[in-house]
């Protein structure tokens, strides 16, 4: 019998099979191993205060003012600073979700009210336009989303997008976008936020090289809010050297090869294509995913092995 465990946890119990963590089918490039392996020689100097630098580097790239771009110790770190920066009184989640937006919540935020806005099952638990009428009701002073959603991969759509950053501008909602996987789904450049943050007020990217670079040992990630004002609250709940000497090596090179994020996505599309025809032959439901990874529900009444 194989046991399995979720969020990478394989430390504390014997683990045959990790299927917890979605990360680049082509593993971690050579050269950002060589840039890890010679950072450390600067091991015993501290790293960049704030990693100005690297802020530089992506708003060059990205087109976007470095005082709005910030590096954290990977997504998970930037979330709670975001949590806690943005001191929400309130937030609204679609579930199913990243449950590491419920804990950034629950304890970066005081007194927080979480609405919960669930997703239909019968639409494969796509995101819909339901969710305009909640936020102008509720107007929560936080919105996490995830594009493509997690767990079930799916892209949100362009238009409803669209929609709901209008009406988040008018309620003053902060919307965080959360594109850590978008890389992976093939419509990075369509779909991304990253390069169309101009004019906007209350959006905020969340990026991550974790996945994509295949490196969730090192722990970097950046946002791109599109206000300083936004920008300066996350940065006042980091430390000024919350990025040691091998994450800066590591984010230095990733910015430098973006385009290995997208690399593996024929691999990617093949096999997902592959393994979602297989679990339905086995009797599985499986709910349509951009991504690479699926969710998928037993409706056979049998137990699989």
């Amino acid at each position: 019998m194989l046991s399995f465990v979720h969020g990478g946890n394989i430390y504390d119990r014997e683990i045959d099979l990790d299927l917890s963590v979605s990360l680049n089918p082509l593993g971690m490039p050579e050269g950002l191993r060589d840039a890890l392996i010679s950072s450390v020689s600067k091991a015993d100097r501290y790293p960049e205060p704030q990693s100005r630098s690297l802020s530089k580097m992506a708003g060059e790239i990205f087109n976007i003012p470095p005082q709005c771009i910030i590096f954290g110790g990977g997504a998970s770190e930037l979330i709670m600073a975001l949590s806690k920066g943005l001191s929400a009184k309130k937030a609204l989640l679609p579930v199913p979700c990243f449950t590491g937006y419920i804990y950034a919540l629950k304890n970066g935020c005081e007194d927080c009210e979480i609405v919960f806005y669930r997703l239909k099952e019968e639409n494969g638990f796509l995101l819909d336009c339901g969710i305009i009428d909640v936020i102008e009701k509720e107007r929560p002073g936080i919105i996490f989303l995830t594009n493509p959603n997690n767990p079930n991969g799916a892209v949100i759509e362009s238009s409803l997008l669209s929609d709901i950053i209008s009406v988040c501008e008018k309620t003053k909602t902060e919307l965080v976008m959360d594109e850590c996987f978008l890389p992976f789904t093939g419509r990075d450049d369509s779909e991304s936020y990253l390069k169309r943050l101009s004019g906007k007020r209350y959006v905020t990217v969340l990026r991550s090289f974790t996945k994509t670079f295949s490196i969730p040992g090192v722990r970097i990630g950046y946002i791109a809010a599109s206000c300083e004002e936004t920008a300066d609250k996350v940065r006042r709940n980091l430390p000024e050297w919350n990025i040691s000497t091998f994450a800066w090596e590591a984010a230095r090179y990733c910015l430098k090869n973006l385009s290995y994020e997208t690399k593996a996505n024929p691999l990617i599309e093949k096999e997902r294509r592959f393994l979602a025809e297989s679990l339905k032959i086995l009797g599985f439901k499986v709910y349509p995913s951009h991504c690479n990874f699926l969710l998928f529900k037993e409706t056979s009444g049998k137990e699989h092995e």
